[in-house]
């Protein structure tokens, strides 16, 4: 079964975080566990909005799925933590797992779907309201349909995200948080074993690195 840790930097601030901080945590994970290493770190094609990095996940992630039976998708902001566990080994295959927010904020959530419904031309298979947050999750290769391309590529602020959380809901999916994924604002005593770096004020970098820290770094 082949397996890898997907990351993606677009932006120079992205890069900068990642070398510096997040990249070789994630390298000597899957070192440990014998996972490839992606670092999305150019654009498959050109975009006509200055969202192109939502949009980038989709292609690359598609054509991932094309190699990969399973794949950990981290952003760079992702800080794995120093014992954090084997993930694939301990989640079972043939569920999508993540961190759904739609369970702390679900009007917020379901206004995006229905923008993303609208602007993006497709329906629920279920009408159930999901917002798993983008930017750290576990998906087989079964879940490949989700990453279709978009058909407005013009739309921005998380309708890439709600358009994913649009197919999801055509298949089995879990809320492991805040056990294996969780976000920087949710972060209670207990250290997950991934934590995504969300909406902090200040800096994304100096953010990430004032976490470093409780990650066990």
């Amino acid at each position: 079964m082949k397996q890898a840790l997907v990351t993606m930097a677009l932006s120079e601030e992205y890069k900068r975080i990642g070398y510096d901080m997040t990249f070789p945590i994630m390298e000597a994970y899957c070192l440990r566990y014998g996972l490839d290493f992606v670092n999305i770190d150019h654009c498959k094609r050109r975009h006509d909005t200055e969202n192109c990095a939502a949009w980038e996940r989709l292609i690359w992630m598609y054509k991932l799925l094309e190699k990969y039976d399973r794949v950990i998708h981290a952003e760079v902001d992702v800080i794995l933590a120093r014992d954090a566990r084997d993930i694939l080994e301990i989640l079972p295959p043939g569920t999508f797992y993540g961190f759904d927010e739609a369970t702390r904020d679900h009007d917020r959530c379901e206004t995006f779907l229905r923008r993303a419904e609208l602007e993006q031309g497709e329906s629920r298979p279920v009408q159930q309201t999901l917002m798993y947050n983008s930017g750290a999750f576990v998906c087989d290769k079964k879940h490949r349909e989700m990453f279709r391309l978009a058909a407005n590529e013009q739309a921005t602020d998380m309708i890439e995200m709600a358009l994913m959380n649009l197919r999801l809901t055509a298949f089995r999916h879990k809320d492991v948080s805040p056990d294996f994924i969780n976000l920087s604002y949710e972060l209670g005593d207990k250290r997950p074993d991934l934590l995504h770096i969300a909406w902090e004020p200040g800096s994304k970098y100096d953010a990430v690195k004032r976490f470093m820290g409780r990650m066990g770094w």
